[in-house]
C-alpha cells in the first residue's frame, strides 16, 4: 500500500513521486500550464481520462473539484497511477479497460493518446458515447510530420498531426472544435532533440506503434529523474517558468509542437 509520505506535491510542477520512479518531464509541465489555464475556465463534473498514465491530471482535476475517473491499459502505468492517486484530495477510480459506459461523463480528457491508436477515428467516435450530450472533449496530440523521429518510434506512436487532419478527424467524428491551441515551443523542440539523439540507436528495429513503447512512454521517467534536482531548483523552477509563459508568445505565430484542442458533442 501506498504511503502518503511517499507523494510529493511541488508548487509549481504538482504531483511526482519522491522517490523518482515518477517525476514530471519539461513536455509535460508545459501542456499542464495550459490545461490548467483551460479547466480554470469550467465548472467542475465528472471526468473520465483516458490513457491516464501516471495519472498526474486527474489528480490534478480532483484536486480541482472534479469527479474523477481513469482509463488507463498499461500495468506499469496503472502501478504508478495507484500510488498516485492514493495521494488525491478525493477518490478516483482507476479501469484497466472500458466499460459499458453510455452518456455517463462531463468531461472526456486524454493527452498524447490518439497516436498511440492505429485507427484514431474509431477510437474517438467509441469515446464520443461515453460523453453527455453537451459535454467537452479536452485532449492534447504531438503535431508536425516533419518533427517524427526516434523519440515517436520509442514512445510506441503512429503518427503526429496537421492541425487541418486533426480538425477534420474531428468533424468526421461529430464534434465542434471551440478552441484550438499549440503549445511547446521553444523548450520542447530542444528536448526533442536531445530526445531523438538519445533514443535514435535503440529504435533501429522498432516499428511504429510499438505496444511496448505505448506502455512505457507515459511513466518512464528514467532520464529525466536524473535532472530532476536542477529542475526544483531556483535556476530550475525559474528557467521552466519562463518557458511557460514563453510559449504562449509563440503560439500566436504557430510555434510549437502540440496541440491542445477543446471540442463539444453536439446536444
Amino acid at each position: 500500500m501506498t504511503k502518503l509520505s511517499e507523494i510529493g506535491i511541488h508548487p509549481d510542477y504538482g504531483v511526482y513521486l519522491k522517490d523518482n520512479s515518477w517525476v514530471p518531464a519539461p513536455k509535460y509541465l508545459l501542456r499542464r500550464a495550459r490545461l490548467l489555464k483551460l479547466f480554470n475556465g469550467l465548472e467542475p463534473g465528472k471526468v473520465l481520462e483516458v490513457g491516464c498514465g501516471a495519472g498526474a491530471t486527474s489528480f490534478d482535476l480532483a484536486q480541482r473539484g472534479f469527479t474523477c475517473e481513469a482509463l488507463e491499459s498499461s500495468e506499469q502505468a496503472r502501478a504508478i497511477a495507484n500510488r498516485i492517486f492514493a495521494g488525491a484530495i478525493s477518490k478516483i477510480k482507476l479501469h484497466s479497460e472500458a466499460k459499458d459506459w453510455q452518456e455517463e461523463f462531463d468531461y472526456l480528457v486524454s493527452f498524447e493518446v490518439l497516436e498511440h491508436i492505429e485507427h484514431d477515428d474509431v477510437a474517438l467516435t467509441e469515446w464520443a458515447k461515453w460523453v453527455k450530450p453537451g459535454g467537452y472533449f479536452i485532449f492534447s496530440v504531438p503535431a508536425l510530420k516533419a518533427m517524427w523521429g526516434p523519440s515517436d518510434v520509442w514512445a510506441g506512436h503512429y503518427r503526429r498531426y496537421e492541425k487541418d487532419e486533426l480538425l477534420a478527424l474531428l468533424h468526421r467524428c461529430g464534434l465542434e472544435c471551440l478552441h484550438f491551441e499549440v503549445y511547446g515551443y521553444p523548450l520542447s523542440y530542444a528536448t526533442n532533440f536531445v530526445r531523438n539523439r538519445i533514443y535514435a540507436q535503440e529504435t533501429k528495429k522498432m516499428q511504429r506503434g510499438d505496444k511496448t513503447g505505448t506502455d512505457r512512454s507515459g511513466v518512464d521517467r528514467t532520464k529525466e529523474a536524473r535532472f530532476y534536482a536542477f529542475q526544483t531548483s531556483m535556476l530550475g523552477r525559474a528557467l521552466m517558468s519562463f518557458c511557460c509563459y514563453i510559449q504562449v508568445y509563440f503560439a500566436k505565430y504557430g510555434y510549437g509542437d502540440g496541440f491542445i484542442v477543446l471540442a463539444r458533442k453536439p446536444n
